[in-house]
């Protein structure tokens, strides 16, 4: 795999950037990437401060983030933590902290369905879900152990995180703490100034929606762009517009109050009337954005990384253009390619079971029909059947003992024990459909806009369905 491709963009459909006047962003874990384990691990620990305050005895946890990650769903019916396919069938599970047989999740699980539309099941749909993870999976540990005086459920203490984690963020303690030492927490990218100057030169009218607030984000942008700008510039010189505290994705669709922001003193003023160009404005709707442009929606590209808040939203309501920030992609591509062999040996395995299932059906039928007398009755003896059935069936056998033996090579050694965010086996996993089903390109950071520019036309590739497969590896055989 060559090494340029793992700082790609990828289409799911066809986009057009010739035909893009205006490009948004998200900011956190968008135009910032967070150092994800030191971030996590400060969100858990002021999460699990705010819960010891409230009197829950767990002084003695500590962060742990290969606990979980990005893509799992949480079943707060039973404490389970899920990897779930494309299909909504789990692949994977842990209770708690303890990994589940494969025998035990076929037994809770073989006739389930995950529907996200269910309130009992959580998606943890972005980096910033690794400490609600990591922490959810401890509390099932302690609640099974009966360590808490009330009467709690697995959903009352992922209630409980959840109102702590929130009430941590709103305290603005954990943010002080990233400002303070930017240096440990932010992994800067001195590509990405260039890349929005590009797109501004170009043409293109530049704007952030983020949903933190504009101490924060001007702090952040400061420390994340300004050093690589030239002198007697600033982040603000990119941007035609900046739109802090957005609340998505009610920002997507309610019309909602909007303020202008006195960013010299961090004062709000109620807003009426049309927005002005390089200003600041607290709140507002998607709507304000296409009527300050000019534009509609099929005329915008928004970029972020929360696949429901940002890329969903926009896509269903306001018929944006998407693209996702998946920051694990490079590590997914970086694995995907070290562990290249054993990966192509399981593929050339399953076709190879594939094949043998056929003969063995075959021969299965044969020796059925001569049994019962058919009018087709196979001229082979039933013993020289049963002699060809076995010997397939063992060599069915050493093929799977094979794959099963590579396949706990890659989980051992992928940097997670859940596997490959992307993949569950043949399939896609749930987080890949929904990047399929919602953002048209993604990739692992936006400076990889760069080594495009802003006039790219990117084409997505042909869907392929097992019957195209079938009929290329016919071919393959015919050519060789």
């Amino acid at each position: 795999m060559n090494q340029k491709s793992h700082f790609s963009f990828f289409a799911n459909r066809d986009l057009d950037l010739k035909q893009i006047k205006v490009i948004g962003y998200d900011m956190d874990y968008t135009l910032i990437h967070y150092h994800v384990t030191q971030w996590e691990e400060k969100a858990y620990e002021h999460t699990l401060d705010r819960l010891i305050q409230e009197g829950w005895p767990l002084t003695h946890l500590k962060f742990k983030p290969e606990l979980t990650k990005r893509g799992l769903v949480l079943d707060l019916k039973r404490g389970n933590i899920l990897k779930v396919d494309e299909f909504g069938c789990v692949n994977l599970a842990s209770h708690g902290t303890k990994e589940l047989s494969k025998e035990d999740v076929e037994t809770l699980y073989g006739s389930t369905l995950v529907d996200l539309g269910d309130p009992y099941y959580e998606f943890l749909n972005t980096l910033f879900s690794i400490s609600t993870g990591c922490l959810y999976a401890q509390l099932v540990d302690e609640l099974d152990a009966r360590k808490f005086k009330e009467a709690l459920s697995y959903r009352s203490i992922f209630e409980a995180l959840f109102k702590a984690q929130n009430l941590a963020h709103l305290e603005g303690r954990l943010k002080d703490d990233i400002t303070s030492h930017p240096k440990k927490f932010v992994d800067l990218d001195s590509k990405l100034a260039e890349t929005l100057l590009d797109q501004k030169n170009s043409g293109k009218k530049i704007f952030l929606a983020t949903n933190s607030d504009w101490s924060y984000t001007d702090k952040m942008m400061n420390y994340a762009l300004d050093p690589f700008l030239e002198e007697g510039m600033g982040w603000r010189n990119l941007f035609d517009l900046v739109i802090v505290a957005a609340d998505k994705p009610s920002f997507f669709g309610n019309t909602q109050k909007i303020f202008s922001v006195n960013s010299e003193e961090n004062h709000l003023k109620p807003h009426y009337g049309k927005l002005k160009e390089n200003s600041v404005y607290h709140g507002g709707c998607a709507l304000d954005v296409e009527n300050f442009f000019n534009v509609s929606g099929r005329e915008i590209l928004y970029v972020g990384d929360h696949i429901y808040s940002d890329i969903n939203i926009a896509k269903k309501s306001r018929r944006w253009h998407t693209a996702l920030v998946l920051r694990e992609l490079e590590q997914e591509m970086s694995d995907l390619e070290k562990y290249q062999s054993e990966r192509i040996t399981i593929a050339l395995e399953k076709e190879k079971q594939n094949k043998l299932e056929e003969k063995i059906s075959h021969y299965k039928l044969k020796r059925l029909h001569l049994i019962n007398y058919h009018k087709d009755k196979p001229k082979e003896s039933l013993e020289s059947l049963t002699t060809k059935i076995e010997g397939l069936e063992k060599d069915l056998k050493v093929s799977s003992e094979k794959v099963a033996y590579f396949t706990k090579i890659l989980k051992d050694h992928v940097n997670s024990p859940w596997g490959f965010l992307m993949r569950v086996e043949n399939s896609r996993s749930l987080i890949a459909k929904q990047i399929a089903k919602h953002a048209d390109i993604y990739s692992s950071r936006v400076s990889n806009f760069r080594e495009d520019g802003p006039y790219r036309h990117f084409k997505s590739e042909p869907a392929l369905f097992p019957h195209d497969y079938k009929k290329l590896r016919e071919l393959e055989e015919i050519n060789s």
